[in-house]
């Protein structure tokens, strides 16, 4: 069998991610903080007001993403907020081998979630 004989990785090409695939992964790990909820419909999502969401920019190998999210109370709003930022640095990194610059976290919606009652039976 021939020896097949690769390009430098530097010269095989590249590999593009654009920020709209950043600003979804970003969402998702935010969600998969606890604390943090889904605020609005489907409806919401297709206008830009559904939670949590993300912008991102992605310059070359290095990326900033902002991330907007509602926190479930009475979660402390200081904890959430710094886990969102360290899990979604981690995911970004993991998933596209990005440098990532800066998550910035902005809480704007603190949303009540109230426990279930629990039904007594009389």
């Amino acid at each position: 069998m021939a020896e097949v004989l690769l390009a430098e990785p530097d010269q095989r090409g590249r590999t593009i991610i654009e920020d709209a695939v950043l600003e979804h992964i970003a969402a998702h790990a935010a969600l998969e903080v606890t604390g943090v909820t889904v605020t609005g419909s489907e409806l919401a999502k297709f206008i830009g007001r559904r939670l949590p969401k993300a912008d991102a920019h992605v310059a070359g190998t290095r990326a900033r993403v902002q991330v907007e999210v509602a926190v479930a109370w009475p979660q402390p709003i200081p904890t959430v907020a710094s886990a969102v930022r360290e899990h979604v640095t981690a995911r970004l990194v993991e998933l596209t081998g990005l440098s990532i610059d800066a998550v910035d976290v902005e809480v704007t919606r603190v949303v009540h979630n109230p426990a279930p009652q629990e039904r007594r039976v009389q």
